[in-house]
């Protein structure tokens, strides 16, 4: 076994050229910087799926969610796309206006509540159903909600049979 003879030792006994290019390759590896919150990167590894149970097996929804913490107070919202880019532009939309409009004005214009007319017909109910069903925690799969609304249409023509 041959061994390298080396010039110049330090004192932790490694050779001072190969230990200050290690000490260089170490600091760069642990160094991390930190992305600002308006940056798209800083969003993509906050999105995440949420998961619920169909049949005893955990689904995951196709659409990607963020949870947004602000002032004491912390909302999910589906941002209603698959598209990784695209759902965290969306939520670094959302965190913006959060900071500049505050959480009334940002719930009102990504979390918007439906507003109920007063006569509603069957299909224009089931139209809302399915929009909202998307923004609920759990979201049932959509063969279940296509079941629903049937049921629901089955139900009203036998009360109240069309003339």
């Amino acid at each position: 076994m041959k061994f390298k003879k080396s010039t110049a030792l330090n004192t932790t006994g490694c050779d001072s050229d190969t230990g200050s290019a290690l000490a260089q390759q170490v600091a760069q590896k642990t160094v991390r910087t930190r992305r600002a919150s308006n940056d798209q990167g800083y969003w993509k590894r906050r999105l995440f799926h949420r998961y619920y149970e169909q049949d005893g097996k955990k689904v995951a929804a196709p659409d990607w969610y963020v949870r947004i913490c602000h002032a004491a107070r912390r909302h999910f919202f589906n941002l209603e796309t698959g598209n990784e880019d695209v759902a965290s532009k969306k939520a670094r939309d959302i965190y913006q206006s959060l900071i500049a409009e505050g959480w009334e004005r940002t719930l009102a214009k990504f979390k918007p509540k439906p507003q109920p007319s007063s006569t509603m017909t069957l299909a224009e109910f089931a139209d809302l159903y399915r929009r909202t069903i998307r923004m609920v925690e759990f979201p049932p799969d959509k063969p279940r909600v296509e079941r629903y609304t049937n049921c629901l249409s089955f139900i009203a023509r036998s009360v109240c049979p069309i003339i």
